[in-house]
């Protein structure tokens, strides 16, 4: 299956955290979308939570700030496992106020609730 939106160490970190059963090995999304030359080489990210002092959201206004060559990033993607997780950290993200940011979740449970 291709994918043509996200890059491949995004790609490459969701592989690791589903860990498909080998027979459906073959689900796993082909990156078909390549970072420019520039692009910052850390761009995806595993914060667990269990390991690090380091709350996830302190990390949206950074983030938020970082710049590729002059360009700031146009989405952030924050995957959470379970939809008590989206919800508390939808609730989290809306408490940081951020402004000129939409907000946007997708669940199975949570898809059109707060759009």
């Amino acid at each position: 299956m291709s994918n043509h939106r996200s890059y491949p160490e995004i790609l490459h970190l969701s592989n690791q955290i589903l860990q498909l059963p080998p027979e459906q090995i073959h689900l796993s999304p082909i990156p078909l979308r390549i970072p420019e030359s520039d692009f910052i080489t850390n761009y995806a990210q595993i914060v667990d939570v269990r390991e690090s002092n380091d709350l996830w959201w302190n990390q949206i206004s950074v983030l938020m700030n970082e710049r590729i060559g002059q360009r700031l990033y146009n989405q952030i993607a924050i995957l959470l496992r379970t939809n008590n997780e989206v919800y508390r950290g939808f609730q989290k993200i809306k408490s940081l106020n951020l402004s000129n940011v939409r907000i946007r979740i997708q669940g199975i449970y949570l898809m059109n609730l707060f759009e």
